[in-house]
């Protein structure tokens, strides 16, 4: 697993207000990507919702970056291979459905941006995103209530995606501590939701070529078939780490 770097609150607000001022000027992929993400992290650390535009802006980045991530898996997957005019025809007319919406939902964006006060956003984020008070055993505590909850007992297609909804906030508060072992727990949680983060990025990629193609076109056939295979990896990840993560809980209690 990758290493994971660790970020102080203080890092977190000079970063969402730097992204804010290049998505202004621009909605690059980079760019929308840092700044979904470091509206992400403000929500983990913070004491309150984010402001209801800023949160607005969040999940309109959060549209953005789905069209890109897409878009990247129709070049990753290459289901050209398969060569066929059908095929060919399909794929050039999934991408061309994903890039007017990403174009609609980019101008949307920067538009957006253009409205939030960096001046606000300074004095709220200041306010209210902070170092956690609690160390990396409430991180691990607030793990094991969400693993233990009635929705969460039974991992499957039904609540995979709610779940790694619950835990991301808990990746980038493991990620504000230096300890080694903060480091090895956002590394586990990290695994997990990009396992099942793959996997939903497929689901909607699916749904997308359903939509614009048809569920019985060749291409959305495949398309399904990668969804398949995603889920069984993403099922076996989850619960692999989870069981991992149990064990470190214990190894700390000791």
């Amino acid at each position: 697993m990758a290493k994971i770097k660790a970020r102080k609150a203080g890092e977190v607000r000079r970063n969402i207000r730097k992204s804010l001022k290049a998505v202004r000027c621009s909605a690059k992929p980079d760019t929308v990507h840092d700044l979904r993400t470091g509206l992400r992290r403000c929500e983990a650390l913070s004491s309150q919702p984010l402001p209801k535009p800023v949160k607005k802006l969040r999940k309109q980045a959060g549209r953005v970056r789905d069209c890109d991530v897409l878009l990247r898996l129709l070049d990753d997957l290459d289901l050209a291979k398969a060569e066929s005019a059908a095929n060919a025809h399909g794929l050039n007319k999934l991408r061309n459905a994903i890039s007017k919406q990403r174009e609609n939902y980019a101008r949307e964006l920067v538009s957006m941006a253009a409205k939030v006060s960096l001046a606000k956003l300074k004095k709220w984020s200041r306010k209210h995103v902070i170092q956690p008070d609690r160390g990396i055993d409430g991180v691990l505590s607030d793990f094991h209530r969400i693993v233990d909850d009635s929705d969460y007992c039974n991992l499957g297609e039904h609540n995979l995606h709610d779940f790694r909804l619950e835990i991301k906030p808990l990746r980038y508060r493991a990620e504000t501590f230096k300890q080694p072992q903060a480091e090895s727990i956002a590394r586990r949680l990290n695994a997990m939701q990009s396992a099942i983060g793959d996997w939903h990025d497929l689901v909607l990629l699916a749904d997308f070529a359903e939509r614009v193609l048809g569920e019985d076109d060749s291409v959305a056939v495949m398309i399904h078939s990668e969804v398949e295979n995603s889920y069984r990896d993403c099922l076996h990840t989850a619960l692999q780490q989870k069981k991992a993560l149990a064990r470190t809980k214990l190894r700390l209690a000791k």
